[in-house]
């Protein structure tokens, strides 16, 4: 894989805040014209921001469902969090701006809260409800993943790869947990997983640990892969996309490197195959689905990491991680296209515009719909229909 056929935005773990240059080399593929399965109707958009502000930063919102309905929080890079209603229309039910924010980690909501990082450290909980500031919690240094709470316990990755655990309701550190931070990483960093208890977090080294929620005790961790190479970039090998838990097996990928699948019971690597992503990944019952960094969408099979197809049609049109929509997988890409693919063979089943911007954060899903959030801070939900 080149290191420079996508733009990848590297962050000096000495200078905090330094980016380098966002590297271009190759074109990406025009759209070509194929038979298309699927249609798809608007069934609402919203304002929720300015988005990322072109930081190539993930924002995915928060979605939460009960029995009567369906709330997606979102953020912007301003620090702006929007709560909306999605039911038979769409409503904003509050937005607020904490004082003194700026967000790079993303939203996460849980334990009744909504939560946001920010580039100062911050962590910043507000009422699921109302939107009113509830804590604020200051840690060592930038927040660059979405902070994600259960059993009353916020886990939270910082910059200089720390992770920390607070309370819920006070936002007081509870534990920390200190790995080993590289000289250059990725801007941005894969979401913790918390499941059963424990917490998963990919690291900028590519490692990948297990710790325990409730007191932060290192359980476990494997190597994705190691560093490699001669300059400070070849040797990057983040952690940096979306990661999976399905049937007991963690499944990561990094930059520059491996996707793994681990037993998180036995503890034990059941296989490897080298890969480089920065975007992530997907599972269902039979696959791993990974958008590469040349922007080629892959599935693997799950039990053993064999291909099982690949397609290509979408290169260098910087693709987001895939997300499962029943027999399906939906991207996004950098014109504000989302494409849907048969998870079975890998064949383009459809795409649609929601916009000029681009898309940086994959799709999310509920029910039979997809919640697509474009750079520019448009949250549209879309709902895929068969042509006839």
């Amino acid at each position: 894989m080149k290191i420079n056929a996508i733009p990848v935005i590297l962050f000096s773990a000495l200078m905090l805040g330094a980016c380098s240059d966002k590297i271009v080399k190759d074109p990406p593929h025009e759209l070509t014209t194929y038979p298309e399965k699927f249609s798809f109707e608007d069934s609402g958009s919203i304002d929720v921001g300015s988005g990322d502000g072109d930081t190539y930063l993930q924002f995915q919102p928060a979605l939460i469902t009960t029995d009567d309905e369906v709330l997606i929080y979102a953020t912007d890079y301003k620090g702006r969090v929007t709560a909306t209603q999605w039911n038979n229309g769409v409503k904003r039910l509050w937005r607020e701006r904490p004082d003194d924010i700026d967000v790079t980690g993303g939203i996460g909501a849980g334990s009744g809260i909504v939560l946001v990082g920010t580039q100062k450290g911050q962590v910043v909980a507000l009422s699921q409800s109302e939107g009113e500031e509830i804590w604020r919690t200051y840690l060592s240094s930038d927040i660059l993943s979405a902070p994600q709470s259960a059993d009353n316990v916020v886990a939270v990755l910082t910059e200089d790869s720390r992770v920390y655990g607070l309370d819920a309701e006070t936002g007081a550190i509870i534990w920390e947990y200190k790995h080993t931070a590289p000289l250059l990483q990725l801007r941005g960093s894969a979401p913790v997983i918390i499941d059963d208890g424990i917490v998963y977090v990919g690291f900028a080294n590519g490692f990948v640990c297990a710790l325990d929620l409730k007191t932060g005790r290192l359980l476990w961790q494997q190597a994705v892969s190691y560093p490699r190479g001669r300059s400070e970039i070849d040797r990057v090998v983040d952690v940096n996309g979306r990661m999976a838990i399905y049937d007991d097996i963690l499944y990561a990928v990094n930059y520059q490197g491996r996707v793994v699948a681990i037993d998180v019971r036995l503890q034990r690597l059941l296989w490897e195959k080298e890969f480089s992503s920065y975007a992530g990944l997907s599972v269902n019952n039979d696959a791993v689905f990974i958008t590469d960094d040349e922007s080629i969408v892959w599935a693997l099979n799950r039990k053993t990491g064999d291909t099982l197809w690949q397609q290509d049609e979408l290169l260098y049109r910087e693709l987001t991680a895939p997300t499962v929509f029943f027999d399906m997988i939906a991207v996004g890409d950098y014109e504000g296209y989302i494409h849907l693919i048969s998870a079975d063979n890998g064949q383009l089943l459809g795409r649609v515009q929601v916009g000029s911007d681009p898309i940086h954060t994959p799709p999310i899903t509920q029910s039979n719909h997809i919640f697509v959030l474009s750079s520019d801070g448009d949250l549209t939900r879309l709902t895929p229909v068969p042509r006839s």
